[in-house]
């Protein structure tokens, strides 16, 4: 890479997540200095990725921080119905998101349009500094849909649920899962010269597959452990009054059929089509 391919990737992201936290910053009272975060994710994310580990779990790069995962675990608390869609990557997350986002604002034009770019820079519990939780925290809404991909012995789910707050887990077959999360990895801005990321993430398919089931690429997992060991973390919760499993094959009807069970106002017919 040429230093000016290096300045003009370096910039190009500076300004992508400049602008994902200026766009909500802007609806928040007193809100804190977010730059850190936006350098957090720059450098340590695509720059020059960094490894952070806690509990022996791993993240490896991609604006992921294993010590944001222990400040949330630690000092986080979440508020009455606040929706955390929890799934693995390429599981749905950003799908069920919106369908929630939705169903919580579609009365509020202020609060569609400060949601409607939130994804993973902001509204993710793993991702970046713990300081954006301040500013999520200023924000004028009253309930929230948050987002994680970490498995559940990284979450305080005793004081989400004392708390109030709803998790959905969505499912997907692994096979879709794991071609969606390829193709994914060929598109993020990553600099060139981060030789560790490109030998966890091969562009050659067959041996993506093989570091991706043998579990060594590092999302938030032990070392060896891949979607499967993800989901059984959370399959002992699927009875529990704050979680819902759904499958990622059939979200918008179960998802709209379970909504009132789960906890949520019940919305006209009329209401559904239109977000559908």
């Amino acid at each position: 890479m040429t230093d000016n391919e290096k300045e003009t990737l370096e910039r190009n992201l500076n300004l992508f997540f400049g602008e994902a936290f200026e766009d909500i910053a802007q609806y928040a009272t007193d809100p804190p200095d977010v730059q850190p975060v936006v350098d957090y994710f720059v450098n340590d994310g695509f720059m020059q990725p960094k490894l952070t580990e806690w509990k022996g779990y791993k993240m490896y790069g991609i604006g992921f921080n294993m010590n944001t995962v222990k400040w949330v675990y630690e000092n986080w608390t979440p508020w009455k119905d606040d929706v955390i869609v929890a799934s693995f990557q390429k599981i749905g997350t950003t799908w069920a998101s919106y369908i929630v986002r939705q169903l919580y604002f579609r009365h509020d034009e202020k609060l569609m349009a400060m949601t409607k770019n939130m994804a993973m820079p902001t509204i993710y519990l793993e991702t970046g500094l713990p300081v954006k939780f301040e500013l999520l925290e200023k924000l004028p809404w009253k309930k929230r849909v948050l987002a994680t991909h970490v498995p559940t012995p990284l979450l305080n789910l005793e004081k989400i649920k004392s708390a109030g707050a709803k998790i959905i887990c969505t499912i997907r077959n692994p096979k879709d899962q794991m071609v969606s999360w390829y193709h994914m990895t060929l598109k993020f801005p990553m600099n060139p010269n981060a030789t560790k990321y490109f030998e966890m993430y091969p562009k050659d398919w067959n041996h993506f597959f093989d570091l991706c089931f043998a579990g060594k690429q590092l999302l938030g997992n032990k070392k060896g452990e891949w979607y499967m060991e993800h989901l059984l973390s959370w399959y002992p919760h699927r009875n529990d009054s704050n979680v819902l499993f759904v499958f990622y094959e059939d979200l918008i009807q179960v998802l709209f059929n379970q909504i009132v069970v789960f906890g949520y106002k019940l919305i006209s017919w009329t209401d559904l089509s239109s977000l559908s």
